[in-house]
């Protein structure tokens, strides 16, 4: 009896290492690659967050989004910034690193085409310290993004 309490256990440790391995050795998808849940232009997204900011975060909660506005800034360590107009709101978009090239395609001032994961939002406020112009509009924060198309 004692004999098979050993095999059980070493059945069971061997199961453990193979499935740790198989967690650990999985890709991470491209979100890049996938259907996104939500097709959207900058300025509704933005004007959503401004209206009912809690409500829309919940509605775009994980989910993946592909959104077309301008872009107003490339910084060339992997991010992108969407602006919406006059209303002092951002979309701000993390590149995935299978991405990164992406910044080389993209001008401040072009159409552009981005679809990544929604990760959260803050909303401007005076009283936060933020100056008067981010105090106007919610600054939207999405990562794991890429380039869909350039105009």
């Amino acid at each position: 009896m004692k004999k098979y309490m050993g095999y059980g256990i070493a059945l069971m440790f061997i199961l453990v290492v193979l499935w740790g391995y198989r967690m650990f050795s999985q890709k991470v998808p491209d979100v890049v690659q996938a259907r996104p849940d939500v097709v959207i232009h900058a300025t509704e997204m933005t004007r959503d967050f401004n209206v009912n900011s809690a409500e829309v975060n919940q509605k775009y909660g994980n989910k993946i989004i592909r959104v077309t506005g301008t872009v107003t800034q490339v910084n060339q360590s992997g991010s992108v910034i969407l602006g919406s107009g006059s209303d002092g709101s951002e979309i701000v978009i993390g590149l995935d690193q299978r991405h990164q090239q992406d910044v080389q395609k993209v001008t401040v001032g072009m159409q552009a085409v981005f679809q990544a994961l929604y990760t959260g939002y803050e909303a401007g406020g005076v009283d936060k310290g933020d100056d008067l112009l981010s105090s106007l509009g919610a600054t939207i924060h999405l990562r794991s993004g890429g380039l869909i198309k350039e105009n």
